[in-house]
């Protein structure tokens, strides 16, 4: 299942910080549609590129990715900053 919502959360010295939920299930249709007509072209340069003898995988580093973008649910990256004594926490719904 893909990620549906992403929350930042950027923390200051004093403990306070400011949440932000960001809505990621909103890019996904934009994302298959992109994908949808794309696809046809990746197929002819993959043809083309195996006629010239170039072993790139195309199709399958895209799924690759897609794949990638559907595991990262359940992410969470925390960077904190000795410098300027605030941390930022991305966390993926």
């Amino acid at each position: 299942m893909p990620p549906w919502i992403m929350h930042l959360r950027f923390v200051n010295q004093r403990g306070k910080g400011i949440g932000l939920w960001l809505p990621i299930f909103l890019a996904w249709p934009i994302l298959i549609a992109l994908l949808i007509l794309l696809l046809p072209l990746v197929c002819i340069a993959e043809i083309v590129l195996r006629i010239c003898h170039v072993d790139l995988r195309l199709v399958s580093i895209i799924f690759g990715l897609l794949w990638l973008c559907v595991e990262m649910r359940g992410m969470r990256v925390v960077v904190n900053s000795r410098r300027h004594q605030s941390n930022i926490r991305i966390t993926i719904h």
